[in-house]
């Protein structure tokens, strides 16, 4: 499942979301199929966590209250 969601295939119907974290620069791969996000650095590729998107910090919350995490269209470097 996460090496799935890190190329970017959805375990879905809906498509995979990417972000960026405008605080950290750090990169967000998101699946709303499974609920499942990733949590990148931004340079060496290196997964920092990974986490279900349940409770308090909710990607709505990240994205359209706090407007920290911006969709992106990144790619692996």
């Amino acid at each position: 499942m996460i090496d799935n969601l890190l190329e970017a295939k959805a375990s879905g119907m809906r498509a995979v979301e990417k972000y960026v974290d405008i605080q950290t620069g750090a990169r967000v791969v998101y699946d709303p199929n499974n609920r499942v996000i990733a949590i990148l650095d931004n340079g060496a590729n290196d997964v920092i966590t990974i986490y279900s998107d349940n409770g308090k910090d909710t990607i709505n919350y990240r994205v359209i209250v706090k407007k920290r995490w911006f969709k992106s269209m990144w790619n692996f470097k």
